[in-house]
């Protein structure tokens, strides 16, 4: 049984995705105003809703700075903060999250993704920033490559992949001091979110809906299926062979990609507000909105 749980946030907002660590649900927003719902599918292909809040607390929470995106490794939950760089929050207490450090480059930071001690941060004005957080408390800035207005990172092995104004821009970050353009390749929209998994690059390319990328050969990637309904890709997440679709003014869809060429949506559910970011974790998803 797969269950939907919807955060409702009220001011709009992009690549809001919550992360689920230890049964705590970690989401960030812009607002203080949050109401949770939840709706439940106990099938792929048909969705049920329960609408109701009864069963989750909100037992901490960190309001310093615009929350754009969280990921969490171990005690710490490092935050992409829109004008205010790179937060990263002690959540050893998650009852008592504490900023222990910080890293403010000039533009907008959107997303941030962690990988061995480093931080890889979405920055608008400024493409990709890698920054050193062996110590967390004192994060340092590596090196930088301008990918274009960059709005969304996932990185995998010794690649870093980056979307934005130029779609999907592939960076190889063997050496995190000399980070060397690999490719690019334009999705037919910005990208705003993105998210790999096996040999595919699947990226929410906002009007140009969800693009599937080859990235086998990441020196030359090619698209080889799509799935757009007209409605805004915005948020990404990928759990076996299900694409899970945030889709601004069309809620959540469920996608079944076992067919990358030919993806099919078999669910969907329309939310009271927009849909801006979506996580799985065990039969749960987790819909900001």
């Amino acid at each position: 049984m797969l269950k939907i749980i919807l955060l409702f946030i009220l001011l709009v907002v992009q690549n809001i995705v919550p992360q689920i660590i230890n049964n705590k649900l970690y989401n960030k927003t812009q607002d203080t105003h949050n109401n949770i719902f939840f709706h439940k599918v106990t099938h792929p292909n048909k969705l049920e809703s329960e609408l109701t809040d009864s069963n989750v607390t909100l037992i901490g929470r960190w309001t310093e700075s615009f929350c754009y995106s969280v990921q969490v490794i171990s005690n710490y939950a490092y935050v992409a903060g829109w004008a205010s760089g790179l937060r990263i929050i002690d959540i050893s207490n998650p009852y008592s999250p504490n900023e222990i450090s910080y890293f403010v480059p000039s533009g907008l930071s959107y997303d941030v993704f962690v990988s061995n001690n480093i931080a890889y941060l979405a920055n608008e004005q400024n493409g990709l920033l890698i920054i050193d957080v062996n110590n967390p408390s004192s994060p340092t800035l590596m090196s930088s490559y301008f990918t274009g207005y960059s709005y969304g990172v996932y990185v995998v092995d010794t690649y870093a992949y980056i979307v934005g104004n130029n779609g999907l821009v592939i960076v190889d970050v063997t050496n995190p001091l000399q980070p060397t353009l690999i490719s690019s390749y334009y999705t037919g929209d910005f990208g705003v979110d993105v998210f790999v998994s096996g040999n595919y690059a699947y990226v929410a390319s906002n009007l140009a809906g969800m693009r599937i990328i080859d990235i086998s050969n990441p020196g030359s990637p090619s698209e080889v299926g799509f799935y757009s309904d007209g409605n805004p890709a915005v948020g990404i997440y990928i759990s076996g062979n299900y694409a899970y679709l945030a889709n601004y003014y069309g809620g959540l869809k469920i996608i079944d990609i076992s067919d990358p060429s030919n993806p099919s949506m078999i669910s969907h559910i329309n939310t009271p507000d927009l849909a801006l970011g979506v996580s799985v974790a065990e039969n749960y998803a987790y819909l900001a909105s």
